[in-house]
C-alpha cells in the first residue's frame, strides 16, 4: 500500500540534505573569504559536491528536473539569505526583499510548500 505523499517524502529528504549541504558550503565559503584558511575552502568545496550528490539522488527519486531545480534554487537562496542576515549581519534592500518574497510565492504556486 502506497501512503499519500510517500513519493513526496522519497525525494524531499535528499532535497533537504542538498539544501543544507549547500548552506553549510556557503557558510564555509564565506568564512574562507574572511579568513583565507585553506581548510575552510576544502570543507566548502566538499560540501558543494555533497549537495550535488543529494541533488542527483532527489532527481533519481522522482522530483523531476524542472520542479527540482526550482525547489532547490529557491530553498537554497532562502537559506543563504537567512544565513547572511542572521550570522553575517548582512542587509537586504527593498528589491532583494521583494525577490525573496516572490521566491516563496513561486513555491506556494507550485504546491511544494
Amino acid at each position: 500500500m502506497i501512503l499519500p505523499y510517500s513519493t513526496l517524502l522519497i525525494w524531499i529528504s535528499p532535497m533537504l540534505f542538498s539544501i543544507l549541504s549547500e548552506l553549510f558550503a556557503d557558510f564555509f565559503g564565506k568564512s574562507w573569504t574572511k579568513n583565507d584558511r585553506t581548510i575552510l575552502f576544502v570543507i566548502s568545496l566538499s560540501l558543494y559536491v555533497t549537495a550535488n550528490v543529494f541533488w542527483i539522488i532527489s532527481v533519481f527519486n522522482g522530483v523531476g528536473l524542472g520542479r527540482g531545480a526550482v525547489v532547490f534554487a529557491i530553498g537554497q537562496q532562502m537559506a543563504a539569505i537567512l544565513l547572511g542576515l542572521i550570522y553575517f549581519k548582512e542587509k537586504l534592500n527593498r528589491t532583494q526583499f521583494v525577490g525573496a518574497i516572490l521566491g516563496l510565492i513561486t513555491l506556494a504556486i507550485m504546491g511544494v510548500v
